[in-house]
């Protein structure tokens, strides 16, 4: 295998959702003088793929990014930002000076030239700029080093670009989903807020302000499969939303896709609605959320019945 072919197969099992630990330890283990022509979006895509499979490797990294080091005025911004959200995904802070040079090189490729206007600017910002965005983040909340973050006004572009994400990232199937945990938030008589963009650029599905508490959906495409399907966890992208929402103060509530199900895949809805209400009732009350006394007895009540009178089987239950 060439160090070509070892990036294109990281970043194929990272993109098919599948952490396989075997492969990405030997991918990790590779000779580092493979790594010496190969070209930065070759290197993007597998700091990429090991990030987004919560594959922290500081060796491999490290030898990644001295590579990258001597030919840093050739990468392209995208690459650069891949290159440090990686970094922020995985928490590694042993590559200070590379940091440094790449914020100096981004803020300096998105910094707007004289005379550029609103209308110079791209209708829909790009991905990277939402996880440039992320890393910025990190430098400020998690590190609390100021001399990584970007400058105010790229900050400010980053940020947009990270609530526009957010705005769009749900499918048919996703929208169905949300619009219905919605609806049983109004049912448990819970006061919350739809579509709430924080300060810090994330979009939240539901949030209850009051409390600080966030309320997100886990899709398929957010769930990484872990040696042979035997179990999933977040995906690098979901861990570093997650973690950072929890940094600025925000109790995270988590439901996933696979919980919830679609009504096809149930025969018994009222039981499915039971069983649904149940699971998001044992979600907020460990956050402190009650919502309304009566609708939330009602709905463990409901519940209850449901679990002693049908035999459809119980909705699985996330640990996270």
């Amino acid at each position: 295998f060439s160090a070509s072919n070892i990036a294109d197969l990281a970043w194929a099992f990272a993109t098919a959702g599948m952490r396989e630990t075997a492969l990405f330890d030997a991918i990790a283990a590779v000779d580092p003088k493979k790594l010496r022509d190969l070209r930065a979006r070759e290197m993007a895509k597998a700091l990429w793929a090991f990030a987004e499979a919560g594959v922290s490797a500081p060796a491999f990294f490290g030898a990644w990014t001295q590579s990258a080091m001597k030919s840093m005025h050739d990468i392209k911004a995208k690459e650069l930002a891949t290159f440090l959200w990686s970094y922020a995904v995985t928490n590694n802070k042993n590559h200070s000076m590379f940091m440094v040079t790449a914020r100096e090189r981004l803020a300096e490729c998105l910094t707007p030239t004289e005379g550029t206007t609103d209308a110079d600017m791209p209708e829909r910002p790009p991905t990277w700029m939402a996880r440039l965005h992320q890393w910025h983040l990190w430098a400020e909340i998690e590190l609390n080093k100021p001399e990584l973050m970007l400058p105010e006004g790229v900050a400010k572009r980053t940020r947009e670009a990270l609530a526009q994400l957010g705005r769009d990232e749900d499918d048919e199937a996703g929208e169905n989903m949300r619009c219905g945990l919605l609806q049983m938030l109004t049912e448990l008589g819970v006061n919350f807020e739809k579509d709430y963009t924080t300060p810090h650029g994330y979009v939240l599905d539901a949030a209850i302000t009051a409390n600080k508490v966030a309320i997100i959906m886990d899709g398929p495409l957010d769930l990484m499969q872990t040696d042979h399907n035997r179990m999933t966890s977040p995906t690098g992208s979901k861990m570093i939303e997650k973690r950072q929402l929890e940094a600025i103060g925000w109790r995270v509530v988590s439901v996933s896709q696979a919980e919830w199900g679609n009504e096809r895949d149930h025969e018994d809805v009222a039981a499915t609605h039971a069983a649904r209400r149940a699971m998001l009732v044992g979600r907020l009350l460990p956050v402190g959320i009650s919502g309304d006394p009566e609708a939330t007895l009602a709905a463990a009540k409901a519940a209850a019945l449901a679990a002693a009178t049908s035999t459809v089987l119980p909705l699985a239950v996330s640990e996270t």
